[in-house]
């Protein structure tokens, strides 16, 4: 990077590893938007909740999911 410029990255959170569960829509049926971190994408992404079951990695807006799961750091180049 040229001095100046800001690195800006996304860092998972430990989070005590309920963001790095697989996607688990549960085993009902009720179809529930909801939200999941995808570690491979580095993103949260939508995914339809059967509404029981599943696991910690499940938020109710993609805002609570970014909050959880990414923090953004930024890094000034110029030392």
């Amino acid at each position: 990077l040229s001095a100046g410029h800001v690195c800006i990255y996304a860092v998972l959170l430990s989070s005590g590893g309920r963001c790095a569960r697989p996607l688990d829509p549960g085993p009902c049926r009720d179809y529930l938007v909801r939200w999941y971190y995808d570690p491979i994408a580095d993103s949260c992404a939508q995914f339809w909740f059967g509404g029981c079951g599943g696991n910690g990695n499940r938020f109710e807006t993609e805002r609570s999911c970014l909050q959880t799961c990414v923090r953004t750091r930024r890094h000034n180049s110029l030392q």
